[in-house]
């Protein structure tokens, strides 16, 4: 019997009798894939399923496990998995954790015992990319610069992720009345990229430099948390005061050349005074004399 189709059984004969020979040049049946879950940083990172294949001449011999890393949506340059190449015919499903944190596609291929492939080089209608992402997310607190806030303030802060994506971002807030710090606002939900404020009355209450103290950091979707970034900042919510003493008591004309008079300074909450000026106009209060004074300071 010469010639054939693609798949054929021959009946050869030689000096031990007839003998039964398969000619087989068609591919098993291809399978569905599953991947799951579509985002992890796990090691296993994802287990992958499919259904059984089948070949009607030769039978099966094994599957394998093949991967491409994602290329702008579509799979890029596929290759057999390490050690997931001679995957048993009774074995639906296996595990696998890709070598780098990135996006990735999935396929199994069937292989008959004369190594007919089943077709799975392409992505199945419907399916998606799975993404391995073991990298945290940052967070960065870009407003107000660290100093000293007289009243409430807001805190802008900037959240990056590059793979799985932001899935929370949260802040809480210290404070510290010199006996040490406690926690005022526990950990609380804030939108991601955005601002929130900050309190004197009950977030930060205690004045001073260096007595407030907020925190922030974001969860991306592969469940990494990102490392706390904190910032400190003085709080007065005081008033600074000024009152001045002496002679003349009252503004008008007088023909003494001598004038007394002692500033009394009042510096704002939790701060101490680092001088006071006295100002003098001899321009009816259209231009002004500036000198730092210590006398009288309080």
């Amino acid at each position: 019997h010469c010639g054939g189709t693609s798949a054929d059984r021959y009946v050869t004969r030689d000096s031990q009798g007839p003998r039964g020979v398969v000619y087989d040049t068609t591919a098993p049946t291809r399978v569905n894939v599953t991947v799951s879950p579509g985002v992890s940083n796990q090691n296993p990172a994802f287990t992958i399923s499919w259904t059984a294949s089948s070949d009607a001449l030769s039978g099966l011999n094994h599957y394998e496990l093949w991967r491409a890393p994602d290329a702008s949506g579509s799979p890029g340059s596929w290759a057999v998995v390490a050690g997931k190449d001679k995957i048993a015919t009774g074995t639906l499903s296996t595990t696998d954790t890709p070598p780098a944190n990135g996006k990735y596609w999935y396929g199994i291929h069937a292989v008959d015992n004369v190594t007919n492939y089943s077709t799975e080089n392409t992505p199945q209608p419907g399916t998606q990319p799975v993404t391995y992402d073991t990298a945290r997310p940052t967070s960065t607190i870009t407003a107000p610069p660290i100093g000293t806030q007289f009243g409430p303030f807001s805190v802008s802060v900037t959240d990056t992720d590059s793979l799985s994506g932001l899935a929370s971002c949260s802040y809480y807030i210290q404070a510290n009345n010199g006996s040490g710090w406690r926690t005022t606002k526990n950990i609380t939900a804030r939108t991601c990229n955005s601002s929130f404020t900050v309190t004197t009355a009950s977030d930060c209450p205690d004045q001073g430099a260096a007595t407030c103290n907020v925190s922030v950091f974001a969860t991306d979707n592969a469940t990494n948390t990102g490392t706390i970034v904190s910032a400190t900042y003085g709080i007065s919510i005081g008033s600074r005061g000024a009152a001045l003493s002496g002679s003349p008591s009252a503004a008008g004309w007088t023909n003494t050349t001598t004038f007394t008079y002692t500033p009394t300074c009042t510096p704002a909450g939790g701060f101490a005074l680092t001088g006071c000026a006295l100002q003098i106009s001899t321009t009816g209060g259209s231009s002004w004399i500036s000198t730092n004074v210590t006398s009288g300071v309080q």
